[in-house]
């Protein structure tokens, strides 16, 4: 949902942007990032039985995103892996053209409901810059270690900023993650 202001003050009624009958589906965790052709692209998650696997809807203002029922597409590799929880969506720049790349982390890398190897190290770039084609599995710029049963809590790699430096040549990335008992953030950068 969202709801509008130009002073501030006074709001308008919630809209609903991505709804579901079911409760427990919770469509949450929204990620906005906004085009050089002037179009939005939102990443979040569904949860319930989908396990709050990532998303992505478009808009053409930022304000009208379609059918609240439409959940729009999975995000995903040709082989099925994608992110459950957190999904944090990027726009970079590619270095010396007008084109770019999205690029999105989440918490938990799974395929077929199994996590895979490079979870918490892992990032998803789609060339085409505005999700569609296909999205390509890379080394992230900050890994983290998720031991078995770690998955899904609320510290590591939980909702990962991604920022494109450089003129899209640096990846930023900041992670969470325990050091003893404490909830920390760190931070890394690769090409």
């Amino acid at each position: 949902r969202y709801v509008q202001s130009r002073d501030g003050v006074t709001w308008s009624a919630p809209v609903d942007v991505v709804s579901s009958p079911t409760q427990g589906d919770r469509p949450g965790m929204a990620n906005v990032v906004r085009l050089p052709d002037g179009r939005y692209l939102m990443s979040f998650e569904m949860c319930g039985p989908l396990n709050c696997a990532a998303f992505l809807k478009s808009s053409t203002d930022g304000l009208n995103w379609g059918d609240p029922a439409d959940h729009g597409a999975a995000i995903a590799t040709a082989d099925g892996t994608t992110f459950w929880h957190t999904p944090t969506l990027h726009w970079a720049p590619v270095a010396g053209s007008a084109t770019g790349q999205l690029i999105i982390q989440g918490q938990i890398l799974v395929r077929n409901g199994v996590v895979q190897p490079g979870n918490g190290q892992t990032i998803l770039i789609n060339a085409a810059g505005d999700g569609t084609g296909e999205w390509l599995a890379f080394t992230g710029a900050t890994a983290i270690a998720m031991p078995s049963g770690t998955a899904s809590n609320y510290c590591q790699n939980y909702s990962t900023p991604l920022l494109a430096l450089d003129g899209g040549q640096t990846l930023l990335s900041l992670a969470s993650d325990f050091a003893g008992t404490t909830c920390k953030t760190w931070f890394n950068r690769a090409p």
